[in-house]
């Protein structure tokens, strides 16, 4: 049997905030660093750390966490796990 993590992307947007740094915008959540914004470029890049992301359309930032895991079966359609 083999454990499968079940994820979700959550929105957060409402809760970053930027900064601007020598020409970058920094994204953080809770004081902590998740992304960057390079504002000297044209349409520029947005760099997120690992579960972290942008959702293009409506441009929200969402944060992928997990909701539980699920566990593969040897056997499928039984009642309470019993055959």
């Amino acid at each position: 049997m083999t454990e499968q993590h079940l994820r979700k992307k959550v929105d957060i947007t409402e809760h970053v905030q930027g900064k601007l740094n020598q020409g970058q915008l920094i994204l953080y959540l809770n004081e902590e660093e998740i992304g960057r914004i390079n504002l000297a470029q044209a349409n520029p890049p947005v760099v997120f750390r690992d579960g972290y992301g942008l959702i293009t359309e409506g441009y929200k930032i969402y944060q992928i966490q997990e909701v539980g895991t699920e566990q593969d079966h040897y056997v499928e359609g039984c009642d309470l796990g019993w055959c």
